[in-house]
């Protein structure tokens, strides 16, 4: 028989008669039905058992406390008290299961029989509530209530049951008890019929046991959280406000109950503890209660007045941030963001009263706060609280910058705080291991932060500075790829003011020097915005190149992005970043270790980048200033002996493709226009008149016509002669600056012959410097034609041809092109119908242009210079005998760049050698024919003659040389009339 205390027993014999007194006789006589023996005899079953004079079983006695209980209200306290002895010994035998080395669920199943005894116990203490809830709920929650305190106190040093195995597995562990178990369920159906009645003698109880009683306030707060959670928090608030000022240091077990309690509701009522934290946070900055009206908070303080209350409130939420990482989270993540500038104010004006009250000294509340914005130690959290935690710090990091925008105290408060947070971040930084990073949340998150952080970046103030220096830290912290990746993340935003990404450079460049080019390849290459990081490359650069003084960082930027010149011509060849691409190259100066293949690329990038300028078809003024940059490059670029021949290939192999030759105002790579489609409807009428074949089709109609290849392009669009003429200068600019740019302008010159040839040509025969006979057009004369057709197809080659004879001796490499283009129009004005040559305007303007061109090579001595002005006056046969007579000449005089010498000053001359009259006396002929056009140049012919005459040591005859010219004269009319007359 268990044993148990025999006072209720006694006092149960004293209170018997009691129920037979006078006062309760007429309840007696119309309940006679009712009490009948069998209660006597139950009651007096019950006393002998608990008494010992009679030997009951366990099971039997409970029953008849159990009937007791129900029919007898004298009884009720000894029926509870013997109750708690059954479910005290179920108990016990629990945890000495547990003891033993059994898992909570063996030891729960060892319990047998007594598991339907408390079974049968608890369902009827639930019958109990549900038939008289007003009677039975303050009875029986209070002896439920103090029953598990006891237990949980009792059992709390023994094995398995440790207060440090968190709240959670206590609870876990003692819902496995059937007894506790049902104890609980008992209290919670009291609480559900009335929550008013039951609170009180909870949270006494919990006062009482804490922390072993925790679990059973967790549980029923999981069970009904929004009135426990307020409930809980009064009651952590009454005891913070009860605390003496020496003590103030020191937390009481109160406030760690409280913190389990709300660390087991936080997985499922996080909701509800926001609420409640944010309510009990409103109160205490908001507007003072008036007199006479309650407050707010529906549990007592225990005597501390409201004001006390108001003062205490954030102190509070200060402490239970610091035990409890979720409520931290939530202060942080949840209130912080709400807080507006009238409640900082509020807070700001109570701070003085917090100390000695809540906090021994200033130091110590500046210590709790840097520790609140620092954040907990996150190495044994879960993944989810990690990142909760990260948040919560940034979040306390952004009011406090906000709080630094407010003048005053709050704004003076915030500032050193904020110094503070700074200081001890470095401070632990700094004392950390090589290679690893302190366990700080605030550290982890600012990274990522840029997006909170982009408006206080933005600001040109203390702020900025501070969000800088923090971001520093964290990036040290982390290691060269993540201060590349932060320094990136500041590229990526141009809205943020210059200063902002150079103060981070001049941070992080003494602990990583190579931190920009690092930052630069990683925003190049993972970048979502890689035109943005460009803009601000380019503003880096230019603010660069403006100072006077480039010590301000220890590596020149130029010199940092020049490393990354293969990332920027790959960027060249993106729509979106080619413009801010091409700036950022024609900032820098190009290392000279640049190897050669990255040059050729780059110098391919620069040309794709030119044309496209050409192609995209910007204003005027827009497409000058960047083509002015690309060719401020490619002339950059050949300079390098190694680039100069691929800059000049790319350039003519850009300007002469069939997809951009239209832009320089060729008619190459436009379709021919296509056969007229032909009406099908024609086609079938073909067949109409067929012979008809017996039994066979009448009629057999044309299905059309199938394989005639593919759907031709598109053509390009038709350019305005202007701007075909604007793009054609440009690029014969830029390829004029990169002549000018080489280290040996002939050299160039040259080698831009020579690519010529190379691409007018159709092959390489005959492709020799001598003129051979007038004959010989006959073996060359499709290939001439090809080369004729070249030059018409493309202006542009003109262009080109007249700037390699602007440099002698260049020209003569190009002797093929200019014989082919000689041989052509010898052709046409040998057998051209037309009489005089200005009918033939195409072919007169070739002619004029092709002499004009060896003229200003220096191919043909000072007389036949004068050739192209007379042209347009002649008749086509006198055209055809001038230029027989420069082929002539050309013939004899080879034109080889030998006969050219350089001066001293590297001027190119050449000496002609003596001009014999042959070459001349048609010309004489022409201007006496046409004196009266051409008579203002017979002075300079005659000039030209005379000089050269006199230069070779040949007597001047002016009569003689006329006389000839008469007689040669009368030769031509008389075989003229000869050939008439046959």
């Amino acid at each position: 028989m268990p044993t148990y205390k025999l006072s209720s027993i006694r006092a149960l014999h004293k209170e018997v008669p009691a129920t037979h007194s006078p006062l309760n006789r007429s309840t007696m006589a119309a309940a006679a039905a009712d009490r009948s023996e069998s209660v006597r005899d139950d009651l007096r079953r019950f006393l002998r058992g608990a008494t010992h004079e009679t030997r009951l079983s366990q099971q039997e006695l409970t029953h008849t406390a159990l009937k007791l209980l129900r029919s007898l209200p004298a009884a009720r306290q000894a029926g509870l008290e013997y109750l708690s002895t059954v479910l005290g010994e179920c108990t016990a035998q629990f945890v000495t299961q547990l003891e033993e080395g059994d898992t909570p669920e063996g030891a729960a199943a060892a319990a047998g029989g007594e598991d339907d005894l408390v079974a049968e116990i608890g369902a009827t203490l639930s019958s109990l509530l549900e038939a008289a809830p007003a009677g039975w709920v303050p009875l029986i929650s209070a002896w439920a209530l103090e029953l598990l305190g006891r237990l949980s106190a009792r059992y709390a040093a023994r094995a398995h049951v440790p207060h440090s195995a968190g709240l959670n597995d206590s609870v876990q562990l003692w819902l496995c008890c059937p007894a506790t178990r049902a104890l609980v369920t008992v209290t919670v159906q009291c609480v559900r019929r009335d929550t008013d009645v039951c609170i009180k003698p909870l949270l006494e109880t919990s006062a009482t046991y804490t922390p072993h009683f925790d679990w059973v306030v967790a549980h029923i707060g999981s069970c009904f959280p929004g009135t426990i959670i307020e409930r809980v928090l009064a009651v952590g608030l009454r005891e913070f406000c009860a605390q003496k000022p020496t003590d103030a240091g020191e937390l009481s077990g109160q406030l760690n109950s409280v913190v389990s309690i709300l660390g087991h509701l936080a997985d499922r009522n996080s909701s509800e503890i926001c609420e409640a934290l944010k309510a009990l946070f409103q109160e205490s900055v908001g507007p003072p209660e008036s007199p006479g009206v309650p407050p707010s908070t529906s549990v007592s303080t225990g005597g501390a007045s409201s004001s006390e209350t108001r003062l205490a409130t954030v102190p509070f939420l200060l402490h239970l941030a610091s035990l409890s990482p979720m409520l931290l989270i939530t202060l942080s993540t949840e209130i912080a963001k709400t807080v507006t500038a009238q409640q900082l104010a509020v807070v700001a004006e109570q701070l003085p009263s917090w100390i000695p009250r809540h906090f021994a000294t200033t130091e110590s509340l500046l210590s709790l706060a840097v520790h609140l914005v620092l954040g907990p130690s996150t190495r044994s959290m879960a993944r989810e609280m990690q990142l909760g935690c990260e948040r919560g710090a940034i979040t306390l990091l952004q009011l406090l910058l906000r709080a630094a925008d407010h003048g005053q105290s709050v704004g003076r408060a915030a500032e050193h705080l904020l110094e503070r947070v700074l200081s001890e971040l470095q401070r632990l930084v700094f004392d950390c291991q090589p290679g690893s990073a302190p366990d700080v949340p605030l550290l982890t998150a600012l990274p990522d932060a840029l997006p909170q952080l982009a408006a206080h970046l933005s600001a040109d103030d203390q702020r900025a500075r501070r969000c800088v220096q923090l971001l520093a830290t964290a990036a040290t912290a982390r290691g060269p790829s993540a201060a590349a990746h932060t320094l990136s993340r500041l590229l990526e935003r141009p809205e943020l003011r210059l200063a902002t990404p150079l103060r981070m450079l001049r941070a992080l460049e003494s602990n990583f020097p190579t931190v920009f080019v690092e930052a630069f390849r990683h925003a190049s290459a993972e970048s979502a915005a890689p035109e943005r990081v460009l803009r601000s490359v380019v503003r880096l650069l230019r603010w660069e190149r403006r100072q006077q003084a480039g010590a301000w960082l220890q590596t020149p930027l130029a010199g940092a992005v020049s490393e990354c010149a293969p990332l920027l011509a790959e960027r060249l060849t993106e729509l979106g970043t080619a413009d801010a691409a091409i700036e950022a190259l024609a900032l820098l100066e190009l290392p000279d270790s640049l190897a050669g293949s990255r040059q050729l690329s780059l110098a391919d990038s620069v040309v794709g980048y030119l044309f496209y300028c050409l192609r995209r078809g910007d204003r005027p003024a827009a497409m000058l200033r960047r083509t002015r940059l690309a060719q401020q490059l490619l002339a950059r670029l050949a300079g390098q002996p190694v680039c100069l021949p691929a800059v000049l290939r790319a350039l003519l192999h850009a300007a002469l493709q069939p997809h951009l030759a239209p832009l320089l105002g060729a008619s190459e790579g436009r379709p021919p226009p296509g056969p007229a489609s032909r009406s099908l409807l024609e086609e079938n009428r073909l067949h109409w008149r067929i012979v008809t074949v017996p039994q066979a089709h009448t009629t057999v109609f044309h299905a059309g016509v199938i394989g005639e290849g593919r759907r031709p392009d598109a053509a390009p669009p038709v350019l305005p002669p202007a701007a075909a003429r604007l793009n054609c200068e440009l690029v014969v600019e830029t390829v004029s600056r990169c002549l000018a740019a080489a280290r040996s302008p002939d050299d160039a010159a040259r080698t831009l012959a020579l690519l010529l040839v190379e691409f007018i040509s159709p092959d390489v025969m005959f492709n020799g410097l001598p003129w051979p006979e007038e004959e010989f057009m006959k073996v060359t004369m499709e290939r001439d034609l090809k080369m004729r057709r070249f030059f018409d197809d493309h202006p542009l080659s003109w262009c080109l041809l007249e700037l390699v004879a602007r440099r002698p001796p260049a020209i003569c490499y190009c002797s093929v092109l200019l014989r082919a283009l000689a041989a052509t129009l010898i052709q046409h004005w040998s057998s051209t119908q037309e009489s005089l040559a200005s009918k033939c305007s195409s072919q007169l303007e070739v002619t004029e242009r092709l002499l004009y061109v060896m003229a200003l090579g220096r191919l043909l001595p000072p007389p036949l210079t004068l050739i192209p002005e007379m042209l347009a006056s002649l008749t086509s046969h006198e055209v055809y005998l001038l230029l027989t007579d420069v082929w002539a000449y050309m013939r004899d005089t080879v034109p080889t760049p030998a006969a050219f010498t350089l001066d001293a000053n590297g001027v190119t001359s050449r000496s002609f050698p003596p001009l014999e009259s042959r070459f001349t006396t048609n010309l004489l002929l022409v201007l006496q024919n046409n004196v009266a056009k051409l008579g203002h140049l017979f002075p300079q012919v005659r000039a030209a003659i005379a000089n050269d005459q006199a230069r070779n040591g040949i007597p001047v005859g002016l009569e003689r040389d006329m006389a000839i010219m008469r007689e040669r004269e009368r030769e031509r009319e008389r075989d003229r009339e000869g050939r008439e007359g046959m």
